[in-house]
């Protein structure tokens, strides 16, 4: 079967052309932001390390600092204040205080009376009695410097906050607010916790308090009165002041007046953000814990058949973690401007679909000895979490990583030496990620690889690399049943050339496993290519009897394949672009869940494939900025579930 790669690639601003490293604050992030700094070497004589303004340290109740002695003062005195004195070295690091009108500095000071060079000595200061120095006016903010200790050279080794015990609160600010002078603004607290000021530039928000929260999400409400050109700042940056970041950056292409309710997922520790929107009237801003619909649901002990049962209709979060730059670099906003957060699988859970199937490309991400970059481990985590505290099943799938993409690297046609160490790689990769979610039950479903060809769709598999595909599907079972855990009782999804069916069905071979009735077999649906995927291609027709009957042959062969192999069957991905055909569309997913739903002889999972695009040549059922079912999206949805049965 020939078909196309399934991405649409547009005009992307450069912000959105870089990997973000993702701040979201679910119980599965990884990162400790609470640490200010590592390995800093100072010198004595009041020298200025660091500024703490109060929203950045508000839920905090004090600093941790770790620090060392690496050079004392040669002669042992330091003049104060026009004063000869002995050098004290238990005022090696200060926290200074100081009021809004910049004065007061009041010092509160850290060492050791008779330090040792080399040794480490720990503190914690309470923010509380930092503060309470202060003699006049009210508090702005903390400074970071060492003491009167001559030329003395201290190492903080580490600083970091601790958090308050203070639970996490939502807040909710409504009014207007437009970006520039003479714009209004009226956006005030109605409900709630944290404090806002205006400028003629940005919003900004202090004293957030989302100690505590699963899921810490911002929502903001905007208006556009008319159609921006092209891309708008539309994000919010983590902190205030010259120092803040943005949390993604976001620079969406609005293409129509209307409302838009932009979604962005915060660390649990940010205390402050910035809030920059261009060409629109801010409406209202709410920061929540976005648990909505959430619940325990445990899977153990079932057999791939069971699963697939239990697994219903399934969705694609395609052109996302798959997506890819250029250059061959994993870029989530590559192909699509916006970063998946929980609100996106919210609404596909309330549109019926009990699973979501995570394409993810890995390549550059892996390192030299095979294991994956932890910070992008944390965000697939994250991802799978969205849909875990739903009770739904979750696919991690390794996607581009064998495509037709630069960085290639899962070659079906490289033999010998070269092929072996594709292998080893490709098991080493999947042993880490086994690894790192082997806590995880039977919710959480693995499959290999991803159409998997030899670079031309015209060609017919040689026999070497039918063989390659098979290899490799054995190495992925063996790498991830030796990773132990809950990985013993994991199902794992495995397929054949191209996840093609007729070429699954003609050279397929089923590893061996050393668990039973844990493997199911993935092949992909397109046919006819030029209505399904073919752009250039007018066929926007379909659904006369031959077609019905060619789907419903493919679905029973298959099906009887995997019967004989004692495996169910997952149909990985279909679904037809919009060539403004929706009545052709709702038949093509209709007929295609009817057939699988009554083949009569095994269970036939599917997941529709949505590449994120709304519109020509898309095929998204999403809005996945204002995170909603589009109109489109909720006609066909009803097709699948009609089809399906429920």
């Amino acid at each position: 079967m020939r078909k196309t790669i399934k991405k649409v690639l547009g005009v992307v601003s450069a912000a959105a052309m870089t990997l973000t490293t993702f701040a979201g604050a679910s119980a599965s992030s990884l990162t400790n932001a609470n640490i200010l700094m590592t390995d800093q070497t100072v010198s004595g004589g009041s020298t200025y390390i660091k500024t703490f303004y109060k929203p950045e340290y508000f839920a905090k109740s004090g600093f941790k600092v770790a620090y060392e002695y690496l050079k004392l003062d040669a002669d042992g005195k330091v003049t104060v204040d026009g004063k000869v004195e002995d050098v004290d070295y238990t005022d090696a690091l200060d926290f200074k205080v100081f009021n809004m009108e910049w004065g007061g500095w009041e010092a509160t000071a850290v060492g050791v009376a008779e330090p040792e060079l080399g040794k480490t000595y720990e503190a914690t200061v309470s923010i509380a009695d930092i503060e309470k120095k202060l003699s006049s006016g009210t508090v702005q903010g903390i400074n970071f410097e060492t003491g009167a200790i001559g030329d003395a050279i201290v190492k903080v080794v580490s600083l970091e906050y601790v958090n308050a015990d203070v639970t996490g609160a939502s807040a909710t600010f409504e009014g207007e607010y437009t970006k520039g002078e003479g714009g209004k603004k009226t956006l005030a607290k109605t409900a709630g916790s944290g404090n806002i000021t205006m400028n003629d530039w940005n919003i900004q928000i202090s004293d957030i308090c989302a100690y505590g929260f699963e899921f810490p999400t911002v929502d903001v409400t905007v208006e556009y009165t008319s159609a921006p050109n092209d891309y708008v700042q539309a994000e919010i940056l983590a902190g205030t002041g010259d120092s803040a970041k943005a949390i993604v950056p976001y620079f969406p292409k609005v293409t129509k007046a209307g409302t838009v309710t932009y979604t962005t997922e915060f660390n649990a520790n940010l205390t402050a953000m910035t809030l920059c929107y261009d060409s629109c009237i801010v409406k209202k801003i709410h920061i929540y814990d976005n648990t909505a619909g959430d619940k325990e649901v445990s899977v153990t002990g079932k057999t791939a058949d069971e699963i697939a049962t239990d697994m219903g209709v399934a969705w694609n979060l395609g052109n996302a973690l798959d997506a890819i730059s250029e250059d061959g670099k994993v870029n989530e906003q590559a192909w699509n401007e916006v970063v998946t957060t929980k609100k996106l699988i919210q609404a596909v859970k309330g549109q019926g679909f009990n699973t979501v199937r995570i394409p993810v490309s890995f390549l550059d991400k892996i390192n030299s000895d095979g294991t994956v970059d932890s910070e992008y481990l944390a965000r697939i985590q994250q991802v799978v979490d969205y849909a875990y505290s739903q009770g739904m099943f979750a696919v991690i799938d390794m996607h581009n990583d064998g495509g037709e993409v630069a960085n290639k690297w899962l070659d079906i046609t490289k033999t010998g030496a070269e092929f072996d160490a594709i292998k080893t790689k490709f098991a080493a990769v999947w042993t880490d990620i086994a690894t790192y979610f082997r806590a995880y039950d039977q919710k959480l479903v693995f499959e290999g690889f991803n159409e998997l060809m030899n670079g031309n769709y015209n060609a017919a598999p040689q026999q070497y690399q039918l063989d390659n595909v098979n290899a490799l599907a054995q190495a992925f079972v063996t790498a991830v049943r030796s990773a132990g855990g809950k990985n013993d009782d994991r199902v794992l999804v495995v397929a054949g050339y191209n996840t093609n069916i007729q070429e699954t069905i003609n050279g397929f071979v089923k590893p061996t496993d050393t668990e039973s009735d844990r493997l199911m077999l993935s092949v992909h649906y397109y046919d006819p290519y030029n209505f399904t995927l073919n752009e250039n291609s007018g066929e926007n027709t379909w659904g006369t009897d031959e077609q019905k009957q060619a789907m419903a042959t493919a679905i029973d062969d298959i099906a009887l394949f995997a019967m004989s192999e004692g495996m169910p069957v997952f149909i990985g991905e279909y679904g037809p672009i919009d060539k403004n055909n929706i009545e052709a569309r709702k038949a093509y997913c209709y007929e295609l869940n009817y057939c699988a739903k009554n083949n009569g002889v095994a269970n036939v999972v599917t997941a529709y494939w949505d590449n994120g695009v709304v519109g020509t040549n898309g095929s998204a059922l999403f809005d996945r900025v204002n995170n909603v079912v589009t109109a489109t999206g909720e006609k066909i949805v009803s097709a699948i579930r009609n089809g399906a049965g429920f």
